[in-house]
């Protein structure tokens, strides 16, 4: 049985030049467009952690953040329900916890990809210990 990919390495050798690098070009496209849509939702629920925390004036419980996102959303506000942002971060609120902490020093595409780089069961090291 042939794989996805050797499947489409097959079909990409029987194209002209030109259609290769048009099929690059889209594939190229089409991940960018993944990526940006993993980068916004990780923006998506560090907003919510963010303005929630911002509404009490310290990171959130969950107790806390059930509540007070809830009067936000009820209030009109964009703001990620529990079940959605616990959801998101793999059932895990220290993961949400450290999420809204690293925002404070680093960009959303960075979380996201210290958060891949964990799902692929490699160790988090620390800077400088490599």
């Amino acid at each position: 049985m042939t794989s996805g990919v050797e499947a489409l390495l097959v079909l990409h050798a029987a194209l002209t030049p030109e259609e290769q690098e048009d099929a690059f070009a889209l594939l190229r496209e089409r991940r960018i467009e993944t990526q940006s849509d993993a980068e916004r939702e990780m923006e998506r629920h560090v907003r919510s952690l963010r303005r929630v925390a911002e509404a009490i004036g310290h990171p959130p419980g969950v107790t806390e953040y059930r509540e007070v996102s809830q009067a936000l959303l009820a209030e009109g506000e964009e703001v990620e329900p529990f079940s959605r942002l616990y959801r998101y971060f793999g059932r895990s609120w220290a993961r949400a916890q450290e999420a809204l902490e690293l925002s404070g020093e680093t960009t959303t595409k960075a979380i996201e990809a210290r958060f891949a780089h964990r799902r692929l069961g490699k160790p988090d090291v620390p800077p400088g210990v490599r």
